[in-house]
């Protein structure tokens, strides 16, 4: 049996922003800070891992960078390097963590 636990995501207060006002489902990190299953909680919110899978920054920037809010990869290279010393390596290895909001209880709209 596999346990699921609760993670610390290591959230910026940019990021605790976008996903309670924004409605943010995803992060970037340095390293995997879960697995799917697993939980985190932000001000009374509790939010599921549903997938954490591994990344070139090369790749998120041509795949990711309109769900990431950015018309373009340039736009989402643009703004990564403002926001990490105008650092851009296409090569570096990023974990994408997807989640979703499981403060309220699920329901079947089907039925």
């Amino acid at each position: 049996m596999i346990k699921m636990g609760t993670v610390n995501m290591h959230l910026t207060p940019d990021e605790v922003s976008e996903v309670l006002g924004e409605g943010k489902t995803f992060v970037f990190k340095d390293h995997p800070c879960g697995k799917a299953g697993d939980k985190f909680s932000i001000n009374g919110r509790t939010f599921e891992l549903i997938d954490v899978s591994e990344r070139t920054l090369n790749m998120i920037s041509r795949y990711y960078h309109t769900t990431d809010g950015h018309s373009t990869s340039a736009d989402f290279i643009s703004s990564w390097k403002a926001a990490h010393n105008s650092e851009w390596d296409p090569e570096a290895v990023l974990y994408v963590h997807w989640f979703r909001d499981i403060t309220a209880p699920l329901t079947n709209d089907l039925i």
